[in-house]
């Protein structure tokens, strides 16, 4: 298996970095659009589906591309990959053009070429890109995760949420355990448990004017890094360790799509730019650093966005065999309880809020479907878990009258 470099993109070639620079800006251009019937599917009009005679060339196909996608390096012998996670399809005039299979392979072969054409003058000789897509588990461990993040942002006030919560996620990710396989055609399968801590000085950079770029960036010398082979061999042809920090960067990224974590091997002091962030030492409990963290970690967790797949029965859609992607902005309200047990096993405090409220402007049928409402509150609960805490949807402590534990922001 191979694994990318631990340093990060940047340390791979020039090539892959000036592809993947321009791949960003044409997959941002292409990633929803539409195509006539007959431009399409050529020649092919009128035609029959199985469900349906399609006999309109005009009709419209739209389409929508994930806002993440899987780049993989390329050359002369082996083509540059572009892996996604699904497409949505939606044709007005006939709906069931949206599960059809060939024209989701040609939606795609029009998109590659498209791809290829913006990047003829950015390819080496025999170099070229494809694009396919692949089930959530079969996603490549090697090559970059990109994530568009399609708004800059502005607003002062929004900025500095940001900054506090990437602060509140590098505290939360500084320690922990890891659990990973490594496969070398030499060596073989390993099983690997480490145990991992990031220093507590570290540099914050931010850029919340460029849109093609998360805004901000963690960067810690990796030297100082801590880590300790649990299980698993500690001696292999590549440092335990390179396989580890790529791990941890995986972990944060995938957390917070707003954070890249970069390693370097410069002390924090001697990086250009952006603020030294030293976290001071904690002298109270866990139990105590808990209950101080939740109204901090509510606040930055109490709204956001889920892309989630809705199955074909809770969107009514009759023929529909495969899941549509959405995406919700979820409001817990500025209402709730902290209940605190120290002598429970896995979440001793937990955060009890009286009611989640989700949005999807994709499908606002979708915003009063309790299952997909609990669904959501389950990522989201997952978020709050990454912390020490659980967050719990308890309506009825809310509406005892002289209930004086519930706090207001």
């Amino acid at each position: 298996m191979k694994f990318v470099d631990i340093l990060g993109e940047s340390m791979l070639s020039d090539d892959y970095r000036k592809v993947s620079r321009k791949v960003k800006l044409m997959y941002k251009t292409l990633r929803t659009g539409g195509f006539k019937i007959d431009k399409l599917i050529p020649n092919m009009v009128p035609f029959w589906t199985g469900f349906e005679m399609i006999d309109d060339g005009d009709a419209l196909i739209t389409y929508e591309l994930p806002t993440t996608y899987h780049l993989t390096s390329g050359n002369a012998s082996s083509s540059y990959k572009i892996i996604i996670t699904g497409i949505t399809i939606n044709c007005e005039k006939y709906p069931t053009l949206a599960d059809d299979i060939d024209v989701r392979e040609d939606l795609l072969r029009r998109l590659a070429r498209k791809l290829n054409n913006a990047l003829k003058v950015t390819f080496n000789e025999g170099e070229y890109i494809e694009l396919s897509i692949r089930k959530k588990d079969n996603l490549p461990s090697y090559g970059f995760e990109n994530m568009l993040d399609e708004s800059i942002v502005d607003d002062p006030i929004e900025q500095e949420k940001q900054i506090e919560k990437a602060k509140i996620v590098y505290k939360a990710f500084r320690k922990g355990t890891l659990k990973f396989k490594i496969n070398d055609n030499l060596d073989g399968e390993h099983v690997i448990v480490a145990k991992y801590e990031l220093p507590k000085v570290y540099k914050l950079k931010t850029n919340f004017l460029e849109e093609y770029m998360r805004n901000i960036g963690i960067i810690v010398n990796w030297k100082d890094i801590k880590c300790e082979i649990i299980e698993g061999p500690k001696n292999t042809r590549k440092p335990i360790i390179d396989y580890v920090l790529q791990m941890i960067k995986q972990r944060i990224e995938r957390f917070e799509y707003n954070i890249v974590l970069h390693f370097d091997n410069q002390k924090p002091n001697d990086v250009k730019g952006g603020q030294i962030i030293a976290l001071k030492e904690e002298k109270e409990n866990e139990h105590e650093t808990l209950v101080k963290k939740a109204p901090t970690v509510f606040k930055a967790l109490k709204k956001g966005k889920i892309t989630m797949e809705v199955d074909a029965i809770r969107l009514f859609y009759r023929g529909a065999t495969d899941p549509q992607k959405y995406t919700f902005d979820y409001d817990l309200g500025d209402v709730y309880i902290v209940e605190t047990d120290p002598f429970e096993n896995n979440y001793n405090v937990k955060v009890l809020i009286p009611a989640i409220k989700i949005n999807c402007d994709e499908n606002p049928n979708l915003n009063n479907i309790q299952t997909i409402k609990m669904d959501i509150l389950n990522i989201v609960k997952k978020k709050f878990n990454n912390f020490g805490l659980n967050i719990i949807l308890r309506a009825t402590k809310f509406r005892l009258k002289h209930n004086g534990t519930w706090v207001k922001l």
